[in-house]
């Protein structure tokens, strides 16, 4: 799948810290298996959408010699809502059919879940590395669902499925 001359980007997920995040050994046998595949370290770029977090996380501390790293929004999201479309693809959105709270259904702006620009004009694969722990329950989700978020805490909240997992 990986090949020399790919630019790959590697998605961190740091939204459970301190504890629940994407693991720096996970993603360095990853960056190591892609440099077997002829990847160089110079084409590898850990991504995630916010700066901040992407920081708070310390991602930049862990990455391999080489290996750069990205980010779409730079600053705060004042109410919740992320209006600025520096690090974003004004062409490459998907039309949501809910707003946030605070989001204008009128406004196009609101409606729409943008695609940074790190995804459409400088990597052609993506690794997602999601939040994967020994001893722990590992959901990947892929996408911006607004009501999936949802889903999955009510789901982790069933009697039934907790006792399950238990039993597993």
């Amino acid at each position: 799948f990986f090949e020399p001359g790919d630019v790959v980007g590697i998605k961190v997920n740091p939204v459970g810290q301190p504890f629940h995040i994407s693991a720096p050994e996970v993603f360095q046998e990853i960056v190591a298996g892609l440099g077997e595949a002829g990847v160089k370290p110079k084409d590898v770029v850990a991504y995630d959408r916010y700066r901040a977090q992407f920081l708070s996380g310390g991602f930049e501390k862990w990455l391999p010699d080489g290996v750069r790293w990205t980010f779409a929004t730079s600053g705060d999201v004042p109410n919740g809502l992320q209006l600025d479309m520096d690090g974003y693809d004004r062409d490459q959105y998907m039309e949501m059919a809910l707003v946030a709270a605070k989001g204008d259904p009128a406004n196009p702006h609101h409606r729409r879940s943008y695609v940074a620009k790190f995804l459409t004009k400088e990597v052609n694969k993506m690794v997602n590395l999601g939040v994967l722990k020994k001893d722990l329950v590992n959901i990947v989700v892929h996408g911006h669902e607004p009501t999936l978020s949802e889903m999955v805490v009510a789901a982790s909240r069933d009697k039934d499925l907790l006792a399950l997992a238990k039993e597993k």
